[in-house]
């Protein structure tokens, strides 16, 4: 599910990305197409999930609510 999720989050951030100039259709492409790259990109964006989730849960701790 998560891989599902990262994909269509990379698709929607390239789309979003060309749509307001910051990228050309051949960087899109090569973020859509290139197994590494989109390996590369699930892993950054379970990276950021989890690092989210990490500090939620600390906070969390830290003005005591039940975790």
């Amino acid at each position: 599910m998560s891989a599902l999720f990262s994909r269509l989050m990379v698709l929607w951030l390239s789309g979003f990305l060309m749509g307001s100039g910051w990228i050309n259709e051949e960087i899109q492409q090569m973020l859509l197409t290139d197994p590494a790259i989109t390996d590369a990109l699930q892993v950054a964006i379970s990276a950021i999930a989890a690092g989210i989730w990490l500090g939620m849960w600390r906070l969390a701790k830290r003005l005591g609510w039940a975790t």
